[in-house]
């Protein structure tokens, strides 16, 4: 409650002194707004490397209340109006230092030896239990007779655009 009075009090002096007809250059403007703290923070980083202040406000708020998102607007990262184009400059390089270039994306880095479907030959394919024949007849019996859930369960790729449950041959 203290500290919602203080962060309140410090928002209203730096409303004030932005008001002076001298001080225009040091209005403070919302840069960004936010609906989780970890963003937040991410962009404060970068702003502060760059030698920019900036302050995070509703942060508390929206920790305790986080219903409240939508009617306060979000965590809001506020910076001086003259520090505006410096800001906005220092973000978008961050963000393009880490772009994939278009010709990397369509390039799979990883290793192609994955399972493959045998009957349409996708790669969408998941180990996991069989989704056609899981329990074989023994242990159906067992599980009836001990009133159980089924012990065993019989595994198998299963190919997600076909639907085909198969084995992978050994080498």
């Amino acid at each position: 409650m203290l500290v919602k009075y203080f962060e309140r009090l410090a928002i209203a002096m730096l409303y004030l002194l932005s008001l002076n007809k001298k001080n225009m250059e040091d209005r403070i403007v919302v840069f960004m707004t936010f609906e989780d703290l970890t963003r937040a923070y991410l962009i404060k980083g970068i702003l502060e490397d760059n030698k920019i202040p900036c302050f995070i406000s509703d942060e508390n708020t929206l920790l305790v209340y986080p219903l409240y998102n939508q009617c306060l607007g979000g965590i809001k990262l506020s910076i001086f109006e003259k520090d505006l184009e410096r800001a906005v400059r220092a973000v978008e390089e961050q963000q393009k230092a880490f772009e994939i270039p278009e010709e990397q994306q369509k390039v799979n880095s990883l290793a192609d030896d994955g399972p493959v479907c045998p009957v349409c030959g996708s790669r969408n394919v998941a180990y996991g239990a069989s989704v056609r024949h899981k329990y074989n007849w023994l242990t159906i019996l067992v599980s009836l007779f001990l009133q159980i859930y089924p012990f065993s369960i019989r595994k198998s790729y299963h190919c997600f655009e076909c639907g085909n449950d198969f084995k992978m041959a050994k080498n």
